[in-house]
């Protein structure tokens, strides 16, 4: 199982923001920058999402449906 744990480099030593189970092995990925290329493709499809329902004219007036309305049982 492997968990994700961020940190930072001070002085030249990891520092993880939680702590790490002891002999834990571990694997580091550096981000350049104070934001790596992965958090602004989230940030960007985030945006992108956001314009597109910002953008719908749904409107629904009707009842939301109730749970034996959504499933079929039998």
């Amino acid at each position: 199982m492997s968990i994700t744990i961020t940190g930072v480099v001070k002085n030249g030593v990891v520092v993880p923001n939680a702590p790490l189970p002891e002999g834990a092995q571990v694997e580091i990925h550096v981000n350049n920058g104070p934001q790596g290329e992965r958090e602004k493709a989230r940030a960007a499809a985030l945006d992108h999402f956001l314009a597109l329902a910002r953008s719908s004219s749904f409107c629904s007036a009707d009842h939301y449906p109730a749970r034996d309305e959504l499933h079929e049982r039998h």
